[in-house]
């Protein structure tokens, strides 16, 4: 009789573990296909796609200070004028992050005439030493910035749309385009060049 209520338990403890799963799966879904349907192909930045004023097209580089992998303090402010920006809001621990930096890293003459960013948050700013050995971006002759947040900017501009975030600024720092998730090197370099 011990081992039919044992079973009975176990049986009913599952059945409601599965309705639970399903039923957050089932929502999941519905969440992802929303996002689907308002991302097809290439997002423009709109006034009613973004969320912040900030990363309308045509708006300026955010003024905002961080800490490279090797612990300087750098600020956007600094950064060379007459020369376009490459910003990536990423995290050392996503796969699409990391092929767009190795796509970057493996071309890098392609894109030495902009600033490359790729920015995380101040709570990952301890792995970031060994993430750029184990990406070999340590020691290359044209520098990607590879850093941690420290001024909050990453809260302001990033969409939540996916990572990585990829923004482009032409040379006069003024926004050209979004990537959300994935970009091709030609894509980023046609609105790198305008």
């Amino acid at each position: 009789m011990q081992q039919f209520k044992n079973i009975l338990l176990i049986g009913t403890f599952s059945v409601l573990t599965l309705a639970f799963i399903s039923c957050n799966a089932q929502k999941k879904v519905a969440t992802l296909a929303k996002k689907t349907e308002a991302v097809k192909t290439e997002t423009r930045p709109t006034a009613e796609k973004f969320n912040s004023e900030k990363n309308l097209k045509g708006s300026t580089l955010p003024q905002f200070s961080f800490i490279t992998a090797q612990g300087n303090e750098m600020h956007t402010k600094d950064f060379p004028k007459n020369k376009p920006v490459l910003l990536v809001l990423f995290n050392p621990s996503c796969g699409h992050c990391q092929i767009i930096l190795e796509q970057i890293r493996d071309n890098i003459k392609e894109f030495n005439f902009a600033t490359i960013l790729f920015l995380t948050g101040e709570q990952l700013k301890d792995v970031l030493p060994n993430y750029v050995v184990n990406v070999k971006v340590d020691k290359m002759e044209y520098e990607i910035l590879v850093a941690s947040d420290n001024s909050d900017a990453t809260l302001k501009i990033f969409e939540y749309e996916g990572i990585p975030q990829v923004m482009i600024y032409n040379k006069e720092h003024k926004l050209e385009f979004i990537y959300y998730k994935e970009a091709q090197n030609m894509n980023m370099l046609r609105y790198l060049k305008k």
